[in-house]
């Protein structure tokens, strides 16, 4: 992308002196030494040093120098009116971040967690994240790879060949692609290069059984006008390390990606960049659990049923045993092909840019279904298939645009986006008497498919997203820029679903000779069994579950904002920013009530919200110091908010019932309000320091929303509802101020380097990095869980030689071994329903164990690379 003539011109001579001396040197490689201990060590002696080599300035510049393309041109981080963190291909590197959550340590405030194992993650930023909904929701937090929207979970689980990612905080969507309520991140890719060869080979392995090894290549085909890039990455490692007391495999992720680029600049004017890309990840994973195990049958059961001993799935286990008591592993399959073409034609005044996507997903979960051990028979190979999801994306974008007007530039653009997906479910979801073995037997002793109902159900969602938008910046003065942007978004969202349960068997445990004798259900009469001898089994016909009744949205919206800036010297600017952002609404698929109380939640209405910002940027001590400030506050109206284990009643049965919604997506107003801190010191090219803090205080404004209020005193609780316990209504509400995400309020992290010169041609250098995250009264769990205050300490240490060629280091990532745990699930792992409880096993509703989660453990590790 060509540099706007604006940016030049509002550039002092010395910046543009060093304009090709911080692109090649913009990436400072910056880690917390253990503390302010190292740091107070280090600083005289980086002091002394950079009196004895008196470095020049493009030794010391400024981080916010740094070269971003927040806005959709070059400028530098000084210039940008928002907060924007630039985490470079060095900073990568040197950090060993190799995936999507290692990068929450250099980003206070980003977090990418999911809420139970293997499930999609879910990101957050400033206070905000996507909640849990039936239907399709869209993300608070918007990914991008080269300018078009992807999905979080590609990118996010291998970082490879990456220039540079931006985190881009606030409200976004008037410059690029989607909306998005509080920020986008970016990934750039490496462009070939049309002059010469260069590439790289990286290799990494620990002790927490990960080989890695990624690399590329670039060719130039013709001089100057032609080139091709080729990267790819291999990941081997034991995923989150957990054991199972009753499964002797471990967990693991296989992981391969490649990419191909091509760039193809005929003429000076035009540039052409397309990327392919092939993304495959295997993962099994073990819920880890804790807990007492079974604690016996709290109710009569049924005479005929097999009556379980305490403690038959599995001992008492504590959180920090990491454990499971599954018999069976969760599988998750991921395939990702994206093809991405970039073309930008340069007209002298103007440019015409062109950015389009075509992305081809399929995800497929299997397995895992045992995972409070309630089977106490393990279901047979192969895994049964619990979902298999598929997509189809289509993005086209336009852009008309100045290169750098006077006073006015402007930019003009369309955007279009289709999207289909499909999700098909193919699960046993009920096992009934017989399943596992004869229910008269003194044990139980055999599993037998025969005995289960299998759902089939296909769920399909598509939207279309088309939208005009324009932008202005006003140059008032050679200081002063006032930019002005606005989209508007014309949506449309279907969703449907269809399912059936199939037919099947359930044993009666009476004798071959009462069969004439019970009476016709379902299919039909009890007969003789043909696998338990001695005993009848009763036919138990398939039924239709919910039938095909689309539910078609079509919304229209205006995203909007504006921001003033003013640069008070080269070293100092300020700037406030407006920002009005939307949020499709969502649909609640999971209900199964025909009743009008429980209907209304079918759909939700959209999501607007305001976003009000002032930031300081500023540079000192000769742009060795760097110092950002910035505080904002958001107002939501409408948040899309998920109330989790919502009991209602469904009316779908001969009685009324009470059924329970994992998630029920409502609208309910919100707040948030914060402050971003950053600074940056780099007296010498042999020291830096670096933090950054963050603090979003997300909440709901004391909004009435569906909770679990089993005595209906209005206040959640963790009781049992019944029916009567909800009177006249279909579902309780509860007034809540709960967060708008699971994240602490506030978090931080410091980064330190030291480097000195081993000999004439190598240097050795250590890097330390400090993440904080405090208490946590908001983290995944039941009502009243909270987190303790944990920080965690990388170390990295090495060689490198003087041109950059290689390194050789070594590192430990939580180092001190902390372990805390961080969540937990809202209540214990349920057996199956009551029905089947009674009838197949003869337990209680609950198997005693909660899944839960604790902070990354100890790894020690080693790396190579080399670059030509």
């Amino acid at each position: 992308m060509s540099r706007g003539k604006n940016f030049a011109r509002h550039t002092l001579p010395r910046r543009v002196a060093n304009r090709g001396v911080i692109m090649r040197r913009i990436e400072f490689k910056r880690s917390l030494g253990l503390g302010v201990a190292l740091a107070g060590i280090w600083i005289p002696q980086a002091q002394a040093q950079a009196q004895s080599t008196k470095p020049d300035a493009a030794e010391t510049v400024s981080t916010n120098d740094i070269i971003v393309t927040a806005r959709r041109k070059e400028e530098t981080l000084q210039d940008v009116p928002m907060t924007v963190t630039a985490v470079t291909d060095q900073k990568l590197k040197d950090l060993n971040l190799f995936n999507g959550s290692d990068l929450t340590a250099v980003v206070p405030g980003l977090t990418f967690s999911a809420r139970t194992p293997g499930t999609t993650p879910v990101l957050a930023l400033r206070g905000a994240a996507r909640g849990e909904a039936g239907g399709r929701l869209d993300p608070t937090v918007q990914t991008y790879l080269n300018e078009a929207p992807v999905s979080d979970v590609m990118v996010y689980q291998a970082l490879y060949d990456i220039g540079q990612v931006e985190v881009l905080r606030g409200p976004q969507g008037t410059l690029r692609g989607r909306p998005s309520s509080s920020g986008a991140i970016t990934f750039t890719t490496k462009r070939p290069d049309l002059s010469r060869i260069t590439g790289y080979v990286s290799l990494a392995a620990s002790t927490l059984n990960q080989l890695r090894g990624e690399g590329a290549i670039s060719v130039p085909i013709v001089e100057g006008k032609l080139a091709v890039r080729l990267a790819g990455i291999l990941d081997r490692n034991e995923n989150d390390g957990i054991r199972s007391l009753f499964l002797g495999r471990k967990p693991y992720q296989e992981l391969n990606s490649w990419r191909a680029s091509v760039r193809f600049q005929p003429v000076e004017e035009l540039d052409i960049n397309i990327l392919y890309q092939d993304f495959s990840s295997k993962r099994g994973t073990l819920y880890q659990v804790a807990g007492t195990g079974y604690r016996g049958p709290s109710t009569p059961v049924n005479p005929v049923a097999q009556r379980l001993a305490a403690n038959f799935n599995g001992p008492a286990i504590s959180a920090f045993d990491r454990l499971s008591v599954s018999d069976s592993m969760a599988v998750r399959e991921e395939y990702h092909q994206n093809l991405i073409g970039q073309v930008s034609l340069d007209l002298g005044t103007h440019r015409i840019v062109y950015v389009g996507e075509y992305n081809k997903t399929r995800n497929i979960n299997s397995g895992g279904t045992n995972t409070g051990h309630f089977y106490p028979i393990p279901q047979p190979d192969p895994e049964p298939r619990q979902l298999d999801g598929r997509s189809e994306l289509v993005t086209q974008e336009l852009r008309f645009e100045t290169t750098g007007a006077t006073f006015w530039d402007y930019g003009v653009g369309l955007y279009y986006e289709r999207t289909k997906s499909e999700n098909i479910v193919d699960a046993r979801v009920f096992f009934l008497a017989g399943t596992y073995g004869n229910p008269r037997a003194p044990s139980l002793n055999a599993f037998n498919y025969n005995y289960s109902l299998t759902l089939k159900g296909v769920f399909p969602v598509s939207w279309e997203n088309k939208a005009i938008y324009a932008n202005s910046t006003f140059h008032i003065t050679p200081k002063t820029d006032l930019f002005v942007g606005a989209r508007y978004v014309d949506y449309t969202q279907s969703s449907d679903q269809t399912g059936t349960l199939t037919q099947g068997l359930s044993a009666t445990g009476a004798p071959v000779a009462q069969c004439a004798f019970i009476p016709q259900q379902g299919a039909g009469p009890a007969f003789a069994s043909t696998f338990i001898p001695g005993q009848c089994d009763l036919p138990i016909a398939g039924r239709t579950l919910y039938t095909s009744n689309p539910i078609v949205g079509k919304e229209h919206a205006w995203v909007y904002n504006a921001s003033l800036t003013h640069r008070f010297t080269d070293d100092i600017t300020a700037y406030a920013s407006f920002g009005h952002s939307w949020r499709p609404s969502t649909n609640n698929l999971n209900l199964q009530s025909t009743d009008p109380r429980i209907t209304q939640f079918a759909v939700t209405k959209s999501e607007t919200s305001n976003n009000f910002e002032a930031g300081l940027k500023m540079s000192f001590l000769d742009r060795k110091l760097s110092v950002n400030l910035a505080g904002f506050y958001q107002d939501y109206k409408g948040f899309l908010f998920s109330s989790i284990g919502v009991p209602y009643i469904n009316n779908t049965g001969t009685a009324l019932a009470v059924a329970t919604a994992t998630s029920l997506s409502t609208n309910a107003d919100g707040k948030v309000k914060g402050f971003d801190i950053e600074l940056a010191y780099r007296p010498s090219r042999q020291f830096s320091i670096s933090g950054n803090l963050n603090y979003a205080r997300g909440r709901l404004s004391n909004a009435l929303v569906p909770c679990n209020d089993s005595n209906g005193d209005g206040i959640a609780d963790s009781g049992v509802a019944t029916v009567a316990s909800f009177g006249t209504e279909a579902v309780r509400y509860c007034r809540s101020s709960a967060a708008l995400a699971y994240q602490s309020d506030w978090n931080a992290s410091m980064q330190a380097e030291y480097n000195a010169p081993v000999s004439s041609y190598t240097d050795g250098y250590i890097r330390t990095l400090v993440s904080y995250t405090p208490k946590n009264d908001f983290a995944p769990g039941p009502s009243g869980f909270s987190t303790e205050g944990y920080g965690l300490i990388n170390l990295f240490l090495g060689l490198r030689s003087h041109d950059g060629k290689w390194d050789i280091g070594a590192y430990a990532r939580n180092l001190t071994n902390v372990q805390k745990l961080v969540a937990q699930g809202v209540s214990e792992i349920a057996t199956p329903s009551e029905a089947q409880s009674a009838t197949a096993l003869g337990v209680a509703s609950s198997t005693g164990y909660r899944s839960v989660a604790l902070t990354p453990r100890r790894e020690f590790g080693a790396t190579f690379r080399f670059n030509w």
